[in-house]
């Protein structure tokens, strides 16, 4: 069977949702993924204003009764991307909004490995515009596991959209992994979301 190229390090998409687009925004949701696992975390903003944890789409009446402000979750979240390579699109974005949030809890922000914004792959490969994450998961036929601007769902389409984009362009895995070993695997071919993307075998 064909091999694919699957990332050897510890890669986390990261999304988050939060109640205003501006700097002084709080998070409301924050979701993770990694290799064959997803995770979404619901966070109380402590304000009333703007987005609010309940107009998520696929946020559970559970993950509104749990949730708690970004402080309790801010040791783990810290343990959990120290030294990770954090993959999303636009991710810049993102972590500012992250940044803020782990200042305000008195932590200073995690250093990752490397950050890789999916935005960015999307244009170093030519793919047809408009970037967007849905636009470039509906061109190479990748499954969101969930509804858009939920920050699971979004994790989990932008560790995808890295994994087929880096198959599908051996100059990205360059660009990106100089000198690094790398994975083929035969596995996770058997995914149907790998199945379906329609990846570039490496033979």
């Amino acid at each position: 069977m064909p091999s694919v190229w699957w990332p050897c390090k510890n890669v986390i998409g990261l999304d988050l949702e939060v109640t205003t687009p501006q700097n002084t925004g709080r998070i409301v949701q924050v979701g993770l993924a990694g290799d064959g696992w997803s995770e979404s975390i619901v966070i109380d903003p402590e304000t009333e204003m703007g987005k609010q944890p309940d107009t998520i789409p696929g946020v559970t009446q559970e993950e509104l009764e749990y949730k708690q402000p970004f402080e309790a979750h801010v040791e783990r979240l810290h343990r959990l991307l120290t030294g990770a390579v954090v993959v999303g699109h636009n991710v810049s974005v993102d972590l500012r909004h992250l940044s803020n949030a782990f200042e305000r809890a008195g932590y200073e922000p995690p250093r990752f490995e490397r950050t890789i914004c999916t935005w960015q792959l999307c244009r170093r490969s030519g793919m047809p515009g408009p970037h967007s994450l849905k636009n470039a998961c509906d061109m190479i036929n990748i499954d969101r596991d969930g509804q858009w601007h939920n920050a699971r769902s979004d994790a989990v389409a932008a560790w995808r959209l890295y994994a087929a984009l880096m198959n599908r362009h051996p100059e990205l895995r360059r660009y990106y992994y100089r000198r690094e070993c790398y994975c083929r695997s035969t596995h996770f071919i058997e995914d149907p979301w790998v199945r379906d993307a329609r990846l570039s075998p490496i033979e």
